[in-house]
């Protein structure tokens, strides 16, 4: 499916969350339940997003759940917090985040590319990411976990981030094939 041509403004948490079908009501019952594939993100404007804090009954153990577009994986969890946990299975399939703006977000990242495979994330503009009193953002602007064949390529990052590598982080531990190119970092200007 395509997600394109919308304008995703104050939205309290993700905007697009790209997650298996959690709907029942019994952790034990164990289903994972249907999977996203083949979605596209394109020509979209995500203006301060991510407001609140997500939902702890759905996103258990998962706070890389909170972001302004995500994909995970989750199933139960036995312990607490809640009875959910995101899984190392690497269910979402050929995902791309293309040509969209983000301009703004309140928690957590930009983009959250986790328990992926084949996934692409190009030509975006990330802008006004959270940041500490002197202006430095406080994490990366995208981060690739779980995940299996990804393209960061293109990408324009507008924010006092330091190197590229702090603007777009990626757990070497449990990735593989993914590929950051051509992104430009850009000082965030006074009216920004």
């Amino acid at each position: 499916g395509v997600i394109e041509h919308n304008a995703f403004v104050d939205n309290p948490a993700a905007a697009v969350l790209l997650i298996n079908d959690d709907d029942y009501d019994d952790p034990k019952e164990a289903r994972m339940g249907w999977m996203p594939r083949n979605v596209t993100i394109v020509h979209n404007a995500f203006v301060n997003n991510s407001r609140c804090a997500t939902d702890p009954w759905h996103t258990g153990t998962a706070p890389s759940l909170l972001g302004v577009v995500a994909t995970a994986v989750v199933g139960p969890h036995a312990g607490q917090p809640a009875p959910f946990r995101r899984l190392t299975y690497r269910g979402v399939r050929r995902v791309t985040v293309a040509d969209n703006r983000f301009d703004g977000w309140f928690r957590g990242l930009a983009i959250s590319v986790g328990n992926a495979a084949s996934a692409a994330v190009r030509d975006n503009t990330i802008a006004n990411p959270p940041t500490s009193s002197s202006g430095v953002p406080l994490g990366a602007a995208v981060a690739v976990c779980e995940a299996d064949g990804v393209a960061i390529d293109g990408n324009a990052l507008v924010g006092r981030w330091s190197s590229v590598a702090a603007a777009v982080s990626v757990d070497a531990r449990s990735t593989s094939r993914v590929e950051v190119h051509r992104n430009t970092l850009r000082p965030q200007s006074a009216s920004q």
